[in-house]
């Protein structure tokens, strides 16, 4: 029979945050690799509103972390697997026919 620490069950939820934020990174790293080949210095990984103030990123799909992990959480954590790059929280209007729109995003800049 298997025991299990007090530990490591403590563990668990970073461990799943560390795994969303994992499978972000990884579902983007193509499209910031084909951003830099061609030349540019920066990507935008775009975020949703989240219901409540929560953080809804697009990733095939809106994905939702859950509850405590904020942008200032996801910049960290973005921060430690982009090292040497810039990773800031960035909105923009971005002029569209017929409507305009609010672009909110977690930009990676390695210029």
């Amino acid at each position: 029979m298997n025991t299990v620490s007090r530990s490591y069950l403590l563990s668990i939820p970073e461990k799943r945050n560390q795994q969303l934020i994992d499978q972000v990174i990884n579902t983007y790293l193509g499209q910031i690799e084909a951003t830099a080949a061609v030349g540019e210095t920066s990507f935008i990984m775009p975020l949703l509103s989240g219901i409540g103030g929560s953080v809804v990123m697009r990733s095939n799909g809106p994905l939702s972390f859950p509850p405590g992990i904020g942008i200032a959480y996801l910049i960290a954590q973005f921060k430690n697997r982009f090292t040497d790059c810039q990773v800031t929280y960035v909105e923009e209007w971005v002029e569209g026919d017929p409507t305009s729109y609010l672009k909110k995003g977690i930009l990676i800049d390695w210029s």
